[in-house]
């Protein structure tokens, strides 16, 4: 069985936020700041909270094992639906839970 955050195309029409984005743990998170994708949450080492990007920054797949252990600079921030999207050169993030599942670190 796979879970996986369900967002689709849609979140590409939601506004690109660049200001500083709060987690609930009280961490900052800005533009150009750097995070470290983990391992997945998965079973299989693949990934619950971050997906792959296509040149159109849209969400395509869930990030699968070998993705692990990348740096990544936050390029922009969307919102939907009350969550927040973290997004990178090649991956979007709901940033509140893959922090909570260990998926990601700030650095």
């Amino acid at each position: 069985m796979m879970s996986v955050f369900s967002q689709g195309k849609n979140i590409s029409l939601a506004p690109k936020v660049t200001s500083p984005v709060i987690t609930s743990t009280g961490d900052t998170i800005s533009v150009a700041d750097e995070i470290m994708v983990l391992e997945g949450s998965n079973p299989d080492g693949s990934f619950k909270y971050i997906q792959l990007l296509n040149s159109f920054n849209e969400p395509i797949q869930p990030a699968g094992s070998n993705m692990a252990f990348k740096k990544q600079a936050v390029k922009f921030f969307k919102e939907q639906d009350g969550t927040v999207y973290l997004f990178t050169k090649y991956f979007v993030i709901n940033i509140e839970a893959a922090l909570s599942k260990d998926e990601v670190r700030l650095l």
